[in-house]
Formats: C-alpha cells, sequence, structure tokens
C-alpha cells in the first residue's frame, strides 16, 4: 500500500464531534499591510463581510474581527494589547522585511 493511500484511509473526519471541531476558533485576525492594501481589501475584497456572510452560511455563530496595522511598531502594540489568533501579513509593509517580522511575531 503506498504511504498515500494509507493516510487518506486512517484519516476520518466523518464520526468526529462538532464541539471537537470547533475547540480552536478564530476570534480576532491581525491584518499587517500597508494603507493602500488594506483599502484595497476594504473595497475589492470586502473580507470581514465575505468571512461573516460565509459564518451566516453556515449557522455558526461569532465571525472574527479584523484589526489592522500599518507598520510593525502598530502591529506589535496590537499584539501586546490584544489576544490574537491569526496574524495575516501582506509583502508590502512600510517599515521592515515581512519575513523578518514574521519570524519577529513567531517568537513571542
Amino acid at each position: 500500500m503506498s504511504p498515500l493511500k494509507k493516510i487518506t484511509t486512517t484519516i476520518d473526519y466523518g464520526h468526529t464531534a462538532f464541539k471537537l471541531l470547533m475547540q480552536k476558533r478564530i476570534g480576532k485576525v491581525l491584518l499587517i499591510c500597508s494603507n493602500y492594501d488594506a483599502f484595497m481589501l476594504e473595497e475589492d475584497g470586502r473580507i470581514d463581510e465575505q468571512i461573516f456572510n460565509e459564518y451566516v452560511s453556515l449557522n455558526l455563530r461569532y465571525p472574527p474581527t479584523f484589526l489592522q496595522a500599518s507598520s510593525s511598531t502598530e502591529a506589535f502594540s496590537i499584539l501586546e494589547s490584544n489576544q490574537v489568533d491569526l496574524v495575516i501579513e501582506m509583502l508590502n509593509i512600510e517599515d521592515v522585511d515581512p519575513f523578518k517580522l514574521a519570524r519577529q511575531i513567531k517568537a513571542k
């Protein structure tokens, strides 16, 4: 039996209780991006509205809230004052290399 076939046959989520799947919910999302990227996401993507509509269509409660930072110092102050579950980082950040910032956030 191939390794891929073995992995796919042993994983079965059909009998997993819903409350076990919902233990790790995302409550707050930090979006680190330039002001231009934030504007484009708001105007074109409406990411928070799309996620809210997806939650409603799936009959889920408590969609995540979005926090936005445009610099690394602003991001770290938000991270210190809030319990953030997910960080989304764009490549066009004003004051730091995005990969270096990701390593710094992960280290904290």
